[in-house]
Order: structure tokens, then C-alpha cells, then sequence
């Protein structure tokens, strides 16, 4: 019997071991949640990108006044007998 019972005590002691320390054990598993987390924080953010790109297209598609707008301000674009002028700060 009381072979038995350090058998079961040795064997309860390696099962732990394993439970907890071993490489696909409850570290490993707490570590891959938090990684998922992060990832579904990141993918977050990735959709409200991409929802924020998708209406700008579709505001591109519709309104062609827009469209000249951003061709003004990002690409300098003139109409013709227009004069383009920028200012530059001066370097200190």
C-alpha cells in the first residue's frame, strides 16, 4: 500500500510538471491569449482603417468636387489661367 501511494505522489508530481512547465503546457497557453489579444486589438484597428479608406473612396466616387479638392491640396493641381502660389517658412 504504501508503494502505491508514493507511486501515485511521484506520479502526481510529474503530471503537474507537465501541466505547468512543459513547453505545451498553461504558460504556453497564457502566453498564445495574450498574443491573440493583441492581434484582435490590432485587427481592430486594421477595420476601422480600412472603413475609413473605404468611405473616402466611395466620397471620391461621388463627389468630384472632392476629388479637385484633394488634387489641389496634395498635388498642387491649377485650373488653367490660375496662378499657383506657396509659401515657404524660412529656415532659422
Amino acid at each position: 500500500m504504501k508503494i502505491i501511494l508514493i507511486f501515485l505522489c511521484v506520479l502526481f508530481v510529474i503530471l503537474q510538471y507537465k501541466l505547468w512547465f512543459s513547453g505545451d503546457g498553461v504558460a504556453k497557453s497564457i502566453a498564445l491569449w495574450h498574443k491573440i489579444q493583441i492581434q484582435k486589438a490590432q485587427n481592430d484597428e486594421l477595420k476601422e482603417r480600412n472603413m475609413s479608406v473605404i468611405k473616402t473612396i466611395n466620397n471620391l466616387q461621388k463627389n468630384s468636387s472632392e476629388t479637385e479638392t484633394i488634387a489641389r491640396e496634395q498635388l498642387g493641381m491649377t485650373k488653367k489661367n490660375e496662378v499657383f502660389y506657396r509659401l515657404v517658412e524660412r529656415a532659422k
